[in-house]
């Protein structure tokens, strides 16, 4: 098992979370409001070598506010968000990071969180830079955890 497997995923708002967030692969700034209203947010992988290490990001666009997580933090609109989930048959993600700019499909050996009625694109609906977050990880099988 990788060491270095990420257990979750945290949103944190404000400036001073910008060290130690998710970066993007390709350059540009890691806050997700970039370019728009509301707060900074950045996002954090944390990571724990003893933890359920998480298999899978899914990209959730809703008019529900759940409270804390959401991506578009103070910018109005839609409300956005990063599901990970841990199956059993998959590998554990070890790497994370956004791309900001089009992206027909990820880089080689990345995927992007997935949504299944939009692009992925996180600021799909609200404009400016088209942003994902990506993923890769160690896809061996597995043992049962």
């Amino acid at each position: 098992m990788s060491d270095n497997r990420v257990t979750g995923l945290t949103v944190k708002y404000g400036r001073e979370h910008e060290d130690g967030a998710v970066q993007c692969m390709n350059g540009g700034s890691a806050d997700i409001n970039h370019g728009q209203k509301g707060e900074y947010v950045f996002i954090h992988a944390d990571r724990d070598p003893h933890g359920r290490g998480i298999t899978d990001v899914r990209l959730l666009i809703t008019d529900e506010d759940y409270g804390s997580g959401d991506l578009a933090k103070g910018a109005g609109g839609k409300y956005r968000y990063l599901i990970c989930s841990e199956e059993i048959s998959n590998g554990y993600i070890t790497d994370v990071a956004l791309y900001r700019g089009h992206l027909d499909s990820a880089p080689y050996g990345w995927k992007r969180a997935y949504h299944p009625d939009v692009s992925a694109d996180i600021n799909y609906g609200r404009g400016g830079d088209y942003l994902y977050f990506i993923y890769k990880g160690d896809l061996g099988p597995r043992q049962h955890r």
